[in-house]
Parts: structure tokens; sequence; C-alpha cells
């Protein structure tokens, strides 16, 4: 992928440039939004992650194709991108070798209906192209309680920053001072 910002980490990939975790999509396959809401709050079996907002789940699509691409309709020169971004997440739904694609949730709160989004690549017209489109405008919008077994739910958390061993240095740095201290009042 452009700029190297996505890393594929098997369970979830990471966006090296928000900082953000993406659940693959076979977490949440097929479950209503409120199920996956109950899944995500207090204690569930997703505890830690939250829906995505439609901001966040644009900063994933811009950082997959390397530009800013947030308009609905097909395009060629996003495919090997789009195809990259299918791959880490898991298609919702591939009918077979001509196209594959994602559909998800995004966080709905304050909407009577669950907010969907789509991407993904197909054979279209007679050529493979790329596309993102909110999919309340391929028909898979639909009221919170209702289940799909081609839409899932776009998840996200904050990247665990990994300890690069500084706390280790700082550790030993305090004991080595604290020797020394030791040893010049003893």
């Amino acid at each position: 992928l452009t700029e190297a910002a996505l890393i594929d980490n098997g369970g979830f990939t990471t966006d090296t440039v928000t900082g953000l975790d993406w659940l693959d999509m076979y977490h949440t396959d097929g479950n209503s939004y409120n199920q996956t809401l109950n899944a995500i709050s207090g204690g569930g079996s997703l505890d830690g992650w939250r829906f995505a907002t439609s901001a966040e789940f644009d900063g994933l699509i811009n950082a997959a194709v390397g530009s800013s691409y947030t308009q609905v309709g097909f395009d060629a020169m996003i495919l090997s991108q789009m195809t990259t971004l299918v791959n880490y997440l898991g298609s919702t739904y591939a009918p077979g070798e001509e196209s594959a694609y994602v559909v998800g949730y995004v966080d709905s709160s304050g909407l009577s209906n669950a907010d969907a989004r789509q991407f993904g690549w197909t054979t279209y017209l007679g050529e493979e192209a790329g596309y993102v489109r909110r999919a309340s405008n391929t028909g898979f919008d639909a009221g919170k309680g209702a289940t799909n077994s081609l839409v899932g739910a776009f998840l996200v958390r904050a990247t665990a920053v990994p300890d690069t061993g500084s706390t280790a240095a700082l550790l030993g740095a305090g004991v080595v001072a604290l020797a020394f201290a030791r040893r010049r009042l003893g």
C-alpha cells in the first residue's frame, strides 16, 4: 500500500498514520448493529473496540488508496489498493474470483437506522475496478436490529504503543543511582 501506512497483524490491521487498529470483519460478519454494540459494551466479547466514525472510515480508505477518494463510484486506478485492503480486513461477500467487497456499520449513535459503508473490487461492465460507497446506495442500510450475512462492523481501537525498552532503561538507571548513593553513604 502507498506509504506503507497499513500493517496486517492477522486479526486486525494497523493504520500507522492515524494510530488506529481495525478489527478484521470475520469477527462481526452477519451481526446486527445492536449485536455488535452489545459485544463492544460492558465486558462483551469485543471489549476495547468501538464503532469507527464515518470520518475514520474515510481516513482508512485514504490511507489504502494513497490520496483522497471518498466519492461513490468505480475506479480502475484504485483496484490493486482496494484488493489489498479487502485482503487485510476480509471480505464480507466474495461470490467468486470476479469480485469481493466489504460492507460494515460505522458509528450510528443518534440515528434510527444503522449507517454502513462499502468498498471492494469487482468486474463492472467488463472491467475490473475498485470502489467506495455508502452502503445506503446499495440497499445494505437497515434498522439497528436487522442482520445481514453480508454485513459486519468497522471497529477500531487506539493502537497499543509497544514499550521500546525505555521503561527498563529508566528502571535500570534508577537502580544504578540508588547503588551509587548507598555506596557513598556506606
